[in-house]
């Protein structure tokens, strides 16, 4: 199976896909930087701070056991290589930016 790209649809692809290739090479080079994500533990707070979201989100994941976390006595820790795994299975990439013919071409090579 071949699929043919015109100019125009391999820049759409690429502006595309930059912003999300230049995130996941930033986190990358933190993590090896410091070299402590596994040991990373976040409180309750920490990862409110960290996804940007309110706890009773956070405790409605929990809740549902939705979100990797554990428990020290009665709070709640969350180990930050566990959230980030957590975060890429539960990431969807956005294609709004590719043109029709794009994807149609590509949803015909799917079967």
């Amino acid at each position: 199976m071949k699929l043919d790209f015109n100019q125009e649809d391999l820049a759409l692809l690429a502006k595309a896909l930059a912003p999300e290739v230049v995130k996941e090479l930033r986190q990358l080079l933190q993590a090896r930087g410091t070299g402590q994500d596994k040991d990373t533990i976040f409180d309750m707070n920490g990862l409110t701070e960290y996804l940007k979201v309110k706890e009773t989100k956070i405790y409605g994941l929990t809740h549902r056991k939705a979100i990797p976390h554990f428990k020290v006595g009665k709070e709640l820790r969350f180990r930050k290589d566990d959230i980030d795994s957590w975060l890429k299975e539960t990431y969807t990439p956005a294609i709004g930016n590719i043109s029709s013919s794009f994807k149609r071409r590509v949803a015909s090579c799917q079967g």
